[in-house]
Parts: C-alpha cells; sequence; structure tokens
C-alpha cells in the first residue's frame, strides 16, 4: 500500500475532515470532545493552518493540522495554559492540532508520517519551538520525539473520571 500524504486547503476537504475527526473522537476520545472541544470539530484556525490529509480509495483516513504563531494570544486553547508557561514559549511556535486517524487504520504509522511532515514544514517556516496539546498515548508519542511536557492544562481538573496520562497537557519542542 503506497500512502500518499497531501497538502490540502482545508475548505476544500472540508466534509471529510470533519466527519472523520467526529468519528475518531466519538469513538475513542468522548469525554475529552465532550469536555475540551464542546462537540466543536472546526475552530477559528482552520482557514488559516496548514493541513494534511492521507487518502485510500478515494477516502480521507488521516488528517492533521499545523499553525504558525507569532504571539502567545493567537495560540489555540491558550485560555487553558498559564501565563508564565506561555511567557517561556520561543516565538514563532508551531502548534500540532487535530491529528485523527480512521480507528481501522491505527497502528500503521500514519500518525509518524503526519508529525514528520508537520516537523519538517516548522523548520522551513523557521520555528523556533513546536506544541502540542494532547493526552493518552499520544503523551508518550511527543515524548519520545524529544518533547517535554510542560503542564496539565488549568481548568481540566474538575473531570472526575480522568487523571494522569488521560488529562490534557501541553508538551514543548525547542528546535535545533
Amino acid at each position: 500500500m503506497e500512502t500518499n500524504i497531501q497538502e490540502v486547503k482545508f475548505c476544500d476537504y472540508e466534509e471529510e475532515i470533519i466527519s472523520l475527526r467526529k468519528k475518531v473522537w466519538n469513538y475513542s476520545e468522548k469525554y475529552v470532545a465532550e469536555k475540551y472541544f464542546k462537540n466543536k470539530f472546526v475552530d477559528r484556525f482552520e482557514d488559516h493552518s496548514l493541513h494534511w490529509i492521507i487518502k485510500l480509495n478515494d477516502r480521507v483516513i488521516a488528517s492533521c493540522r499545523l499553525s504558525i504563531h507569532y504571539d502567545t494570544k493567537s495560540i489555540p486553547d491558550h485560555k487553558y495554559i498559564e501565563k508564565q508557561i506561555l511567557d517561556r514559549l520561543l516565538i514563532p511556535v508551531g502548534s500540532l492540532n487535530r491529528l485523527v486517524i480512521d480507528p481501522e487504520w491505527h497502528g500503521q504509522g500514519f500518525g509518524k508520517l503526519l508529525d514528520q511532515v508537520r516537523f519538517d514544514k516548522c523548520k522551513s517556516l523557521h520555528c523556533r519551538s513546536i506544541i502540542g496539546i494532547t493526552h493518552g498515548r499520544r503523551c508518550h508519542q511527543l515524548m519520545n520525539y524529544g518533547f517535554t511536557r510542560l503542564t496539565f492544562l488549568k481548568d481540566f481538573t474538575d473531570i472526575n473520571t480522568v487523571s494522569g496520562e488521560e488529562m490534557p497537557s501541553l508538551f514543548y519542542k525547542i528546535i535545533e
């Protein structure tokens, strides 16, 4: 199977990307989707971000987003991050967002491929650092890439059923 990663405009694949996000978040991340995304599968960053997809048989089976920020107030979900943490970030910063892979295709290495594309794009755009907000197994993936957990996100401590690695966290890596 040949993997074809395409950089796309969100507006050209909006329906397919949103459908995939809904499927993935309702499959494996329902509690975070309800609390964190509040069933908001699209946000104000979509049209100003870079997007990639992987298609198989004319169906989008994976997608991701990268947004570049020149100030911390423009970072997605910055309201969940304490100011002293935001003030430490090296700008411009690339923000890894919305990586989703169809559950039928988990374990095929698509996440690693999409991450590498975004890391390479951050370097080519002269970002000084990269951030990602995530939870669960994804935390270990980012740490394996050399990211450091800076903090658990504030305002998530009220989720009674979530603790430890399941708590959304901010991860950070300086680009060398």
